[in-house]
């Protein structure tokens, strides 16, 4: 079973990146765009379940966490898109604080670690955690809607595209050392389009 949902969790992330470069090359908005985005936000959905299931099946509380990290990314990513009032909703609250606990988790596990997982699992709280606490601060003065929320958008949908490429990178990549920079070195080159598109889309509005 374990091999089956290994197979599962490999080709949903195939199907996660695909979709993700699709969405990216489409016109933003339009049907094309939508429909590259449901099938990335399904295929992330996958990498999420196959996670837990194979962190239960044989105990791996960093895997979980991972899974946790992507998950809360691409929920926050398609909360946005599909809520244009601006109105925080109940599933937006529960969306962010999933996204703050996720973040203590990954903190309270990263303390316990050593190694490589020490150094991934602090790195990826600040950003879970930063994200989580932007988005609740969004939320109370409902300021998601317009160029605001189609930034919150992109920027979570981008985070879990980081998530999947830093996967691919670390299943793939055994010869770098430390073992750290290959799980850091998506972030460090994803980020700056990250922050390029923040700006543009925050003067045009």
């Amino acid at each position: 079973m374990y091999a089956t949902l290994l197979a599962l969790h490999i080709a949903a992330g195939s199907i996660a990146l695909i979709s993700a470069l699709g969405a990216l090359l489409v016109a933003k908005g339009k049907t094309a765009h939508r429909r590259w985005g449901i099938t990335y936000a399904i295929g992330m959905a996958l990498i999420a379940l196959t996670a837990w299931t194979m962190s239960a099946l044989k105990p791996n509380p960093f895997l979980f966490a991972i899974g946790c990290f992507s998950a809360y990314l691409v929920a926050s990513g398609y909360a946005r898109a599909k809520n244009r009032s601006g109105k925080a909703s109940t599933l937006d609250w529960t969306i962010s604080g999933f996204g703050l606990a996720t973040s203590l988790v990954m903190l309270g596990l990263g303390w316990m670690s050593t190694g490589t997982n020490h150094v991934v699992l602090f790195v990826f709280a600040g950003i879970a955690g930063a994200l989580s606490v932007i988005e609740m601060l969004g939320l109370r003065r409902n300021k998601f809607k317009g160029a605001e929320r189609i930034v919150s958008h992109m920027t979570h949908m981008m985070g879990g595209t980081i998530a999947t490429v830093t996967a691919v990178a670390v299943v793939n990549i055994r010869s770098v050392q430390p073992g750290w920079l290959v799980w850091i070195a998506p972030s460090v080159m994803i980020a700056p389009i990250i922050i390029y598109w923040t700006i543009r889309l925050r003067r045009s509005k």
